[in-house]
């Protein structure tokens, strides 16, 4: 993996950790740019995609009781 992918993808996971999940999914985007077959980071983005849908979801539902 090169460096770039990987300091990409590690700050993703930072980026996670602090809840900045737009800003993640966009370094994970980045990395995949660079290296298009690392499948870990399309589970990262993954994972966050399904984080976020989840939310707005539930977000939504809320609104409805």
């Amino acid at each position: 993996m090169p460096i770039k992918v990987r300091e990409l993808l590690f700050s993703g996971l930072i980026l996670e950790k602090i809840g900045k999940f737009d800003e993640a999914i966009l370094n994970y985007d980045n990395a995949l740019s660079i290296n298009p077959n690392d499948a870990r980071t399309y589970n990262n983005k993954g994972n966050k995609l399904k984080l976020i849908f989840l939310g707005v979801a539930l977000g939504r539902l809320g609104k409805f009781n």
